[in-house]
Formats: C-alpha cells, structure tokens, sequence
C-alpha cells in the first residue's frame, strides 16, 4: 500500500503544525495538506492541539472536509471553494466521495456519480476514476456497457466525528441484531429439516418394510399354491395308473375262461 495510505505522508504536515508559531502559519499548513496531492488522510492533522487552539477556521472546515465530507459539501460553501483554488485538490476530493458514496453500495451508476461530482461528461468520470484506480485509491471495473462503477475495495477515510461514530456503532448493532436473529432463525429451520428428514426416513424405512412383508406373503401364497397344484395332480395321474391297471387284469381273466359255446 502507498505510503499516502498509511498516513506517512502526512506527517510533515503534523511536525510542522506542532512547530507553528502563530494562527496563520497553522492555516497555510492545513490549506497546503488539502493541496498535497499524496496526501488522503486527515485525522492525525486535526488532533494536533495547535489545531485545535485556532477553532472552526475556514481552512480547518476545509480540512474536516476532506477528511469526513464530500464533494458536494465544498460545492454547496463558496467561501471553502474559493479558499481551496486546486482543481489538483478537488479532483481529490472527488475520489474520496466516491469512497463514501461506495459505503451504502457497491455498484454506483454514472448518472448518480455526475450528479454527486458535479460532472458533465461520462468521459470526465472515467478519467477521474482511471486516474483513481491507477493511486491504488480503491480496486474496481468500470463497466461501460452498463455505465456503472463497481468496486472491490477502497482505502479508508479517516475516523468520523463523535456523533458519527454513535451512529455507525448503532448501526452496528442493529446489524449485530438482525444477524443475530437471522442465524437463530437459520438453526431453528435445520433442525425442523432435521426432524422431516428423520420422520421421512422412518416413513421410507415403514413402508419398505410393509412392502417387503407383503412380497413375502405373495411368494408365501405362490408357494402354497404350487405345493397344492402339484399334490392335486399327483393323485390324480395315481388314479389313472390304477384304473388302467385293474382293466388289464380284466381282461386277462375275462381272455382266460372258456366260453359256453366252447363247453
């Protein structure tokens, strides 16, 4: 990560604003850190107690910023933009909306960045988006053919204002709720799946059985009946050997007695 990110390239600004002398100096300083244009982040400058010491000064206000506010902010103050006089500045500042405008969504279409920027030109977006992407501000795709920007990551601005803090903490904790109340939902849903899934076993399982129950006692009864079948047809092919048997020996007596006319 560049050092502009990690604030390095603010620290001069900081040495020099413990060092100042007077309520002016401290102005010249906080208008040439807005100026700077490796310079992103704020926070560190405005802690300084000399800072502090000078109050709501317009060059303070114009710190605070680029370090919380939007581009919107400085446009709607024409006392701060005429103070800042750095298109280099506000080009800057232009980022690091889009920075903020990419906190409530990730996919910003191009009507509501010229609109939020203050652009006439899609061409205008882009170049300020290009030159962005190239600082390492943050990592996205422009997407032309759908004239939105979509965005990965961004770096971080620098912490709010109390009352901001007390309402992102909020936030948070809503969010913390609702995941919360979302993952007791999610349990109470798997185990009643759960308690299907093991009820449709049993039932599979039941009716497997019945199934296999009544395969047997067809195979049972297809048994019985064969069995029956193949007595019934022994006795009676017994009968016949012994009908044919007793009319042999029938006529054989009857072939072996002479005859009246023969007596």
């Amino acid at each position: 990560m560049e050092e502009h990110f990690k604030g390095t390239a603010l620290l001069p600004f900081v040495t020099r604003a413990n060092d100042a002398p007077d309520a002016s100096s401290i102005n010249d300083i906080l208008l040439a850190a807005v100026r700077d244009p490796a310079v992103y982040v704020f926070g560190e400058l405005l802690e300084v107690p000399k800072v502090k010491e000078v109050g709501t000064t317009p060059a303070v206000q114009l710190v605070n910023i680029f370090a919380h506010g939007t581009h919107k902010d400085l446009s709607s103050n024409q006392e701060l933009s005429n103070l800042l006089q750095s298109e280099a500045a506000e080009r800057k500042l232009k980022q690091l909306s889009i920075i903020t405008l990419s906190q409530a969504h990730k996919v910003l279409p191009y009507r509501v960045l010229l609109e939020e920027l203050s652009l006439d030109h899609v061409r205008e977006l882009e170049d300020l988006v290009i030159d962005a992407l190239y600082r390492g501000v943050f990592v996205g795709k422009l997407d032309q053919r759908r004239e939105q920007f979509v965005i990965d990551e961004t770096i971080g601005r620098d912490i709010v204002t109390s009352e901001e803090l007390s309402n992102t903490l909020e936030v948070l904790q809503q969010w913390r709720a609702r995941t919360r109340a979302m993952m007791q939902s999610l349990g109470e849903q798997m185990n009643s799946a759960q308690t299907m899934y093991h009820a449709d076993k049993e039932h599979i399982k039941s009716m497997q059985n019945v199934e296999k129950d009544r395969q047997t006692a067809i195979a049972l009864e297809m048994q019985q009946e064969l069995v029956t079948e193949l007595s019934l047809g022994g006795e009676g092919r017994a009968g016949q050997k012994g009908a044919k048997r007793a009319k042999i020996r029938g006529k054989k007596k009857y072939d072996g007695e002479p005859s009246m006319m023969e007596m």
